[in-house]
């Protein structure tokens, strides 16, 4: 349904290139809200319950759900992932390198878990870091350099980069 809409406690946002908008997670309201390029806020879906990271991904905008990792086909908004990550207290950032691997910080349980799309709609997981030593925050894949940059949170904040298949 759309409808005007505020942002209430906006986490993130990532631009959808095909619909021409942005989507942001409204986390205070449990929604994902697309903001059109005049500037029109509404409702993509209000099904996540807490959302937090978004991650767009060839059709599908994914989104960090508490302990899930849920997608949404951006033509329609039809939930066709929801991932529960074994062990994970508070998903927070979102990144991928643009084709298989989607990795989320677990901001709570320090730690970073990779996804797996390469099966999509089946989606599998692992935890290459099982302990930061920091809380992670947000993600970013840095494709130049084919690393993941994990930022943490806090006063001097700082910037980490990891490799895939480097050991943490």
């Amino acid at each position: 349904p759309l409808a005007a809409q505020t942002l209430s406690g906006p986490e993130s946002l990532d631009y959808d290139a095909f619909g021409e908008r942005y989507l942001i997670s409204n986390r205070s309201a449990g929604q994902i809200l697309a903001r059109s390029a005049a500037g029109t806020l509404s409702v993509f879906t209000d099904d996540p319950g807490s959302p937090a990271g978004l991650e767009i991904v060839g059709n599908v905008v994914y989104v960090a759900d508490g302990g899930f990792v849920r997608g949404y086909r951006l033509s329609d908004a039809v939930r066709v992932v929801n991932h529960a990550v074994t062990g994970a207290t508070f998903l927070n950032g979102l990144s991928s390198d643009g084709g298989t691997r989607l990795w989320t910080s677990d901001f709570s349980g320090q730690r970073l878990h990779e996804l797996d799309l390469g099966n999509f709609p089946t989606v599998t997981h692992t935890t290459p870091i099982g302990a930061t030593g920091f809380q992670p925050n947000g993600l970013w894949w840095d494709r130049r350099n084919q690393r993941l940059l994990l930022v943490s949170w806090g006063s001097n904040a700082r910037v980490f980069g990891w490799q895939p298949g480097q050991s943490a």
